[in-house]
């Protein structure tokens, strides 16, 4: 969890590493 709003979720994969970039607005 980022002061800006910004998540950042590393998900490990057997096909690879996925990474997702959720951006929440308050």
């Amino acid at each position: 969890q980022l002061s800006n709003g910004v998540y950042m979720v590393v998900l490990n994969t057997p096909y690879g590493n996925l990474q997702q970039k959720l951006v929440i607005q308050r």
